[in-house]
């Protein structure tokens, strides 16, 4: 059956444009970030491109040869040296992974992306190494012109010591950022040892401006004064994780699964005890380190919950060479003999052998007292951190007696009816008056394709990709107004009108927002937009009173100047928290005023895995928590706060059945959770958004956690699944229930051709990572059906989730698609679909 998303995308015709924007509105913390780090550079860039340009007219005549190139080629210099000074005084901070680990569950985590980190350190490094490129370009080109006119003076400057520092610092930096650009074709080893480079580069831009020039005369910028706090900032927050965070524990259980014939089917799983002290949260990772195999540390994602009295590892063995090889030979002689190992390693019996821990860094999956339920979703071995937080789900509801629980959710959902905050059904889009209940079908399908609702929906989207760039303007304007008043010469003409438009540009932009927040309904109950409204008034008295003192955008007073910065940050900030959609959360608030443990209300584990082989390594593991859920509940109950569906996409049809024979009997697969295929993202969202709105009573707000571990092609998939079903419930008034996606996603290392070290992390862990291709699994939303309808009770808005179906089947039978269960064979040649029980059906 064709899901809801299809439908939706049906009705809308996505265009290529479309999709993009859908997922920078995903992505829209780290795009604020990103833009707003481009406000800074432009006027970092501005201001020191303006002082020299000023310097150069000055000391150039007007008729000289050359003028053009002697004014401007400096003037582009200086600007883009303190612009790459910025960069490289920024780069440092996105690397204090202790630092990050304390802040994210800070209030700043609720507008800076910190599990976006490792995104934002490589734009800036390729910023950094774009503009380096650039200045390097034209200097050479500026001088040989120069040189090759017959200027002897410059071409001397080849020579001098300020630019042969110049040179070697180009090809340190430049050496980092090639092999950082291909860290997925070459060895990791290479990669992470020419990365290092980087501090040879911050002691040589050092040297760089401690010339003799400047060592005789003085009078350089210097540039340690921009980076040397960030630096210093770095190297404390490094000492301090191996200070603090080090710990020294011993391995208490392992296994090694797998055989020797096949490195593809090797699998390492290590329970270390946990170290005293020790805490960590839900996809957070820890560097490991084994003496016995050697002195190198390893960055892994921890598996276990974080009351456990172990800390779990699943390691993948790709080489016998590799770290992971070793380990897994390791883990093999405490299960075998001696000889088995080769003899390499001492004979340590097992809770002997030593493991120091390094941590735990990076960020938790989502911050569960904002969120009513949780869908987990792992591809690969990103199901690690998913696993985590099923154990801690699992170790939470075992601990509370079912009948309390129950008590529970049922306050729970009283105070969410008291907490909500719904918007006014009068003003609804989409229905006006009562639907007679005899034509709903008909009158949905009329109603939802009708353009009017579609354009709705994209206006708002098209609204939410605007306001990104609201920040970044407050930023530039700001910037601006402030840096160009500490100039030392007069205002060029435009700069003065520059200022003066573009500050009104930009009040009428954040007029603009204020209109359209209070349009929706969602900000009338908000003492914020009072506030909005009185800063837009102040904006307007304050430019009035500018206008006829004639001081605006040129002769500002220190007094001036703080009026208007109070003025512009408080529109910045307003700006950011409409993008970041900062506001007050129902479930949140109730959530803080328990006083027990806070537990999800349903919980949907969801891991895919490509090779048979690996899901049959795990699946005890998985298993094990889901019988000790229905030991510690019962079935019945179980089954209504946690769901487990597992994905096995192995194209090899001989290990899918080994597979089958060897977990048929298991409590998981007799239950379905054991599915031959590849799954449906859309239908698994879907039907979440289903059982959430057949469980909420009317008013009640729920927030749902999509946490997501896998490669990034993956990642964009889930992102624009996860868009269109907000844009679902925009269109059908169910805007008190909301999604949020928490991404943790890794890139693509091939290490089937040797090249690599060892890749087993699975997840992202920081700009050290270690990242894995080889267990990704597509979804395919054509590839798998759904057994069973779906039924929900009608939209408060005035739709039926059933009619939608009911529309989704009509296009399925359109579009030549089987919707009793499984997929016709000759629409889909060559694929494997399955059903619910994990019955294969070859095309």
């Amino acid at each position: 059956m064709t899901s809801l998303s299809h439908t939706i995308r049906h009705i809308i015709k996505p265009s290529w444009l479309f999709r993009k924007v859908l997922l920078i509105n995903a992505d829209r913390r780290l795009y604020i970030i990103v833009l707003i780090h481009l406000a800074m550079s432009a006027v970092i860039f501005t201001h020191f491109g303006m002082s020299k340009f000023h310097s150069q007219t000055e000391k150039v005549p007007e008729g000289a040869p050359y003028y053009s190139w002697k004014v401007g080629i400096p003037t582009f210099e200086f600007g883009t040296m303190h612009t790459i000074l910025f960069q490289l005084t920024i780069i440092p901070l996105t690397m204090c992974r202790l630092l990050i680990s304390k802040l994210w569950l800070s209030p700043i985590g609720n507008y800076f992306p910190f599990n976006e980190m490792t995104k934002f350190h490589i734009a800036l490094g390729y910023t950094f190494i774009f503009l380096l490129f650039a200045t390097i370009v034209v200097f050479l080109m500026f001088f040989g012109v120069l040189c090759n006119s017959g200027a002897q003076a410059f071409c001397d400057k080849f020579k001098t010591e300020i630019i042969i520092t110049g040179y070697v610092i180009f090809v340190a930096f430049m050496s980092v950022g090639i092999t950082s650009f291909l860290r997925f074709k070459i060895p990791y080893r290479v990669f992470y040892v020419v990365h290092h480079v980087v501090f040879i580069g911050y002691i040589l831009t050092i040297v760089h401006t401690i010339d003799v020039v400047e060592r005789k005369q003085g009078g350089r910028s210097q540039s340690f004064r921009w980076f040397s706090a960030t630096l210093l900032l770095y190297v404390c927050d490094r000492a301090a994780m191996y200070i603090t965070n080090r710990h020294t524990s011993v391995l208490v259980e392992s296994k090694a699964i797998g055989s020797d014939s096949s490195d593809k089917q090797k699998m390492a799983i290590m329970k270390v005890k946990k170290p005293n002290l020790f805490h960590f949260y839900p996809g957070q990772y820890v560097y490991l380190k084994v003496p016995a195999v050697d002195n190198r540390w390893h960055p892994f994602s921890i598996g276990s919950a974080p009351e456990s009295e172990t800390l779990d590892f699943y390691i993948k063995v790709y080489k016998d060479t590799s770290w992971s090889g070793k380990v897994f030979k390791l883990l093999q002689y405490h299960q075998m003999d001696k000889k088995a190992s080769g003899g390499v390693f001492d004979d340590n019996p097992i809770e002997q052998i030593k493991v120091e821990v390094l941590g735990a860094y990076g960020v938790g999956i989502g911050d569960k007292l904002k969120y009513s339920r949780a869908l987990f979703v792992g591809s690969g071995t990103g199901f690690v951190p998913c696993l985590s937080l099923l154990h801690e789900h699992v170790n939470k509801c075992v601990t509370i007696d079912p009948g309390t629980y129950d008590k529970e959710v049922d306050r729970s959902s009283h105070n969410l009816k008291r907490l909500s905050i719904t918007s006014d059904r009068s003003n609804s889009k989409f229905v006006t008056g009562a639907m007679p209940s005899m034509d709903q079908s008909a009158h949905l399908i009329e109603t939802i394709k009708h353009v009017h609702n579609a354009k709705i929906a994209k206006q708002q989207l098209i609204v939410n990709t605007i306001t990104l760039f609201g920040p970044m303007a407050g930023v530039l304007m700001l910037g601006l107004t402030l840096s160009w008043h500490q100039l030392s010469f007069p205002f060029y003409p435009g700069m003065k009108p520059f200022l003066i438009y573009g500050t009104i540009a930009y009040q009428l932009f954040f007029l603009g927002l204020v209109i359209y927040k209070n349009s929706q309904g969602t900000s009338q109950r908000n003492i914020w937009i009072f506030v909005d409204v009185m800063i837009t008034i102040l904006n307007a008295v304050l430019d009035w009173y500018c206008f006829t003192k004639d001081i605006w955008g040129g002769t500002y007073d220190p007094q001036h100047l703080v009026y208007y910065s109070i003025l512009s940050l408080y529109m910045i900030f307003r700006f950011i928290g409409h993008v970041v959609n900062a506001h007050s959360n129902p479930v949140e608030e109730m959530n803080k005023r328990k006083t027990g443990l806070v537990v999800f209300d349903k919980v949907r584990f969801v891991w895919v895995s490509r090779s048979a082989a690996s899901t049959a390594q795990v699946y005890p593991e998985i298993e094990y928590h889901w019988d000790t859920l229905v030991s510690a509940w019962g079935l019945k109950r179980a089954r209504q706060t946690c769901k487990i569906s597992i994905f096995c996409t192995d194209s090899n049809a001989s290990s899918c059945r080994d597979l089958r024979d060897a977990i048929n009997k298991g409590s998981l697969f007799r239950e379905g959770a054991v599915e031959f295929g590849r799954p449906s993202f859309e239908e698994i969202l879907d039907e979440c958004s289903l059982e959430v709105l057949e469980s909420s009573d009317t008013n009640a707000s729920t927030s749902t956690l999509i946490a997501f571990c896998g490669s990034e092609r993956l990642a964009k998939h889930v992102k624009e699944v996860k868009m269109f079903n907000d844009m679902l419930l925009s269109m059908t008034g169910n805007t008190q229930h909301s999604f949020d996606l928490v991404n943790q996603s890794y890139g693509g290392l091939v290490v089937s051709n040797g090249k690599s070290e060892d890749a087993s992390a699975g997840v992202d862990t920081g700009h050290e990572r270690i990242s894995t291709v080889a267990e990704v699994a597509e979804f395919d939303s054509y590839s798998v059906s759904s057994s069973g309808s779906l039924r929900s009770k009608d939209f408060r808005g005035g739709f039926s989730l059933q009619n939608v179906f009911d529309l989704a089947k009509s296009e399925d039978a359109r579009a030549g698609v089987d919707t009793s269960g499984s997929l016709r064979s000759d629409d889909f040649p060559g694929g494997i679909s399955h059903n619910s029980r994990g019955s294969l059906h070859s095309a």
